[in-house]
């Protein structure tokens, strides 16, 4: 199981097996990579695909039929990405693909709720994002309708201690509550 995770990881960061970009040089490495080649070929001769190839797939149809992308990007010219601290490299590949002709995009997500870097979410494509997009505009939401004033504080005590943030601080207008 540790081994599936590792190749779902490699998958999720876009890295193809039996490819130099692997450089993996110690033990724990190389039998990760020889897994990976046996386990990809495995699944390519009884065409079939893991969870990672429904991500994988469609961005190499992308990349490698630009007709097929010039249409999607005819018929998708607006894009909108929710829960965007939650995407991983890949995810970020198919976003550049489908917007960068119209740049019409969209993304929703807070750094402070990132939950699945364990499925390769990158903070990277939240904090890099107007490097990529230089002409987007951050619009912070801080305030919260749902929480009391005593939990956002103790909420805003534990998320500044996060190293990889955008600063912000929440707030509500709704009473203080019990602590």
């Amino acid at each position: 199981q540790w081994i599936q995770g590792r190749i779902s990881a490699l998958k999720n960061a876009g890295v193809k097996p039996g490819v130099q970009e692997l450089r993996l040089t110690d033990v724990i490495g190389n039998l990760i990579e020889r897994v990976y080649v046996l386990y990809q070929r495995s699944l390519d001769q009884m065409g079939a695909v893991d969870f990672d190839d429904l991500l994988l797939k469609p961005l190499q149809i992308l990349k490698s039929f630009p007709e097929v992308l010039e249409k999607l990007r005819d018929r998708y010219r607006f894009i909108h990405v929710d829960e965007f601290q939650d995407t991983n490299g890949v995810q970020m590949e198919m976003i550049k693909c489908l917007s960068l002709e119209h740049r019409n995009l969209c993304v929703v997500g807070d750094d402070d709720q990132s939950i699945y870097a364990w499925r390769g979410a990158r903070m990277e494509n939240v904090l890099g994002f107007e490097r990529e997009f230089p002409e987007a505009k951050l619009i912070k939401l801080t305030q919260n309708y749902r929480s009391t004033g005593a939990i956002l504080e103790a909420a805003n005590a534990v998320i500044k201690n996060n190293k990889a943030r955008r600063e912000k601080e929440l707030w509500t207008a709704a009473e203080y509550g019990q602590p």
